[in-house]
């Protein structure tokens, strides 16, 4: 197990947490933000291209283990 986290640039430098899902007994983990679903976007943004190109991280139990930038919209 362990708690997998997507932090997101704000905009403004900050890294915030978009979103998190515990791993299973296997290491995966699934984030899924569906909005037909009703979940929101990360960071109250009401479309995909309002995050276009900011960066990212994934934490696993508070280490990071991936990083980049979400792809420009």
């Amino acid at each position: 197990g362990g708690t997998v986290e997507l932090w997101i640039d704000d905009g403004s430098g900050t890294m915030v947490q978009a979103a998190s899902a515990t791993a299973d007994d296997e290491g995966k983990a699934r984030i899924r933000l569906d909005t037909r679903k009703g979940n929101a976007m990360p960071l109250g943004a009401s479309s995909v291209s309002e995050l276009s190109g900011r960066a990212f991280e994934v934490r696993v139990d508070g280490v990071t283990v991936a990083t980049g930038n979400l792809p420009q919209m």
